[in-house]
């Protein structure tokens, strides 16, 4: 369980809201809270994030002490909200853990084969395959051989290799996430469309009047969309600015198609070739909100053709005129609305949308990654480094490993080290796994400073007194 602290003090665990802390599953977390402080804890992380299979447990039961996580948060909203995040993370966790132990060798099987699928490589690969396909897809296009050239056979064989390639990319893919897992995602069914349209061209056996569904092997481009992170990005924040778009264009149509219908009950019989009917008006008034020569090719032919009609006698001077401007009043303004107006707010619109939709990907992701570091595996500071060590089984041998880490890691060479000192020195070694020392893990490590000196600093002999202690407890399966 997750709950609130619930007393407020100096001491760390009393100032905050809420703590986890992490402790051994085979203890009841009840008998973790300490008695007659207030103090409540919680054992909510313990499967998910320190039980291995094989060596692994053994060893992060070696390793790991219950640690305290003290959260707090702005308001009482979000600390109700990230304890509820930790709770649903926990059971998640402890479901897929679960599984895990009862799942079926089948299942591992396929559990492996979607480990090596998500390799970055593997996509890697992928990608570069379906952009070579669509460079080819475009050169044959470009140059279009004749048929039973060489060229065509060249192109054909081709052709045969990446669909050959991207089936048996299609099959590992539905090995790795068969059943419901594949299905029910759009861009597994779109590959597999694609690549069932693929074989069918290659076979021969696609109807007369369905060949030019070939054409969507050129599609497989956008397959980089899902392995491609950035394109990704932009596709998802596109989609979350549909709805307002669609509002705005949908506005803009109904504004056209009123200007449209009345193009065509005044002008269809004069000028049937822009106003004939209703979808002639349209694309008339689509190139006069697109301004592509409008003046010229509409405007001024249309008024030209009420000159020649005075000039001929058949309407008056007046009646040319009132039609004249009539044009002019009916172009013009659905060029300044509809073009200037209408269109840039379209623009505007798309533009905050996917600003404000790239932002909300971005929390999403971030959440996400919070979540999965819940949940991810934590390892002690010094976990690597212990490990290390007690693999040198010389005691002389250990003690000047021990002592040259020290020596590295007094940077400023004053024969003690700093908390600061400590912490760059860990992540400068590059050990594995990689951590910072946080203020809580330096004073259980140096058991409250009791093996520092006055100056609150670790010297040698306190340096190795606090690593003999760990490797103490590593090694007696005690924790560190």
């Amino acid at each position: 369980e997750v709950v609130p602290a619930s007393d407020w003090s100096d001491a760390p665990e009393e100032s905050c809201d809420f703590v986890v802390r992490v402790v051994d599953g085979g203890e009841d977390p009840l008998r973790r809270r300490e008695a007659g402080t207030g103090d409540e804890f919680c054992s909510c992380l313990h499967d998910q994030t320190y039980e291995q299979q094989g060596d692994d447990l053994s060893e992060h039961g070696r390793m790991h002490h219950p640690r305290p996580y003290y959260l707090r948060a702005n308001d009482v909203i979000e600390r109700n909200q990230w304890m509820r995040d930790i709770r649903r993370a926990a059971r998640k966790a402890k479901k897929l853990k679960q599984d895990e132990r009862d799942m079926s060798n089948l299942r591992k099987l396929q559990l492996v084969l979607r480990k090596y699928y998500e390799m970055d490589y593997v996509q890697g690969f992928a990608s570069f395959m379906i952009l070579s396909n669509f460079f080819i897809n475009a050169f044959e296009a470009q140059i279009n051989p004749e048929a039973g050239s060489y060229v065509e056979q060249v192109l054909s064989d081709l052709d045969i290799f990446f669909t050959a390639i991207f089936t048996a990319e299609l099959l590992w893919n539905m090995a790795s996430f068969w059943f419901i897992s594949f299905w029910t995602s759009s861009w597994n069914i779109f590959d597999a469309a694609i690549i069932c349209v693929s074989i069918l061209g290659l076979a021969g056996v696609m109807p007369s009047g369905l060949n030019v569904l070939r054409a969507l092997r050129a599609v497989r481009v956008f397959r980089l969309f899902r392995r491609l992170d950035p394109l990704k990005q932009i596709l998802i924040s596109l989609g979350y600015a549909v709805k307002p778009v669609a509002s705005a264009a949908l506005f803009v149509l109904l504004f056209s198609s009123l200007y449209a219908v009345i193009g065509v009950t005044f002008f269809r019989d004069d000028f049937p070739e822009f106003f004939g009917d209703f979808l002639r008006s349209q694309l008339t008034l689509m190139q006069i909100m697109t301004f592509d020569g409008w003046i010229d090719s509409i405007t001024r032919g249309m008024i030209d053709e009420y000159r020649s009609k005075r000039e001929r006698g058949d309407i008056s001077r007046q009646l040319m005129l009132n039609w004249q401007a009539g044009i002019v009043c009916y172009t013009v303004s659905y060029s300044l609305i509809g073009g200037l107006v209408l269109m840039n707010v379209v623009m505007a619109i798309l533009v905050e949308s996917f600003t404000e939709a790239k932002k909300q990907v971005s929390v999403d992701k971030e959440r996400m990654l919070a979540i999965d570091l819940l949940t991810a595996p934590v390892s002690e500071p010094l976990e690597g480094l212990i490990k290390e060590w007690s693999a040198i089984e010389d005691r002389t041998s250990r003690d000047y490993a021990i002592e040259s880490v020290f020596m590295r890691m007094d940077v400023n060479q004053d024969k003690s080290l700093s908390l600061p000192e400590l912490q760059e020195g860990l992540w400068a070694l590059g050990s594995e796994p990689r951590n910072q020392l946080s203020d809580e893990d330096f004073e259980r490590y140096t058991h409250e400073r009791a093996v520092c000196n006055r100056h609150g600093t670790l010297g040698k002999e306190g340096f190795m007194e606090m690593v003999h202690s760990l490797l103490h407890d590593y090694e007696n399966n005690s924790g560190a």
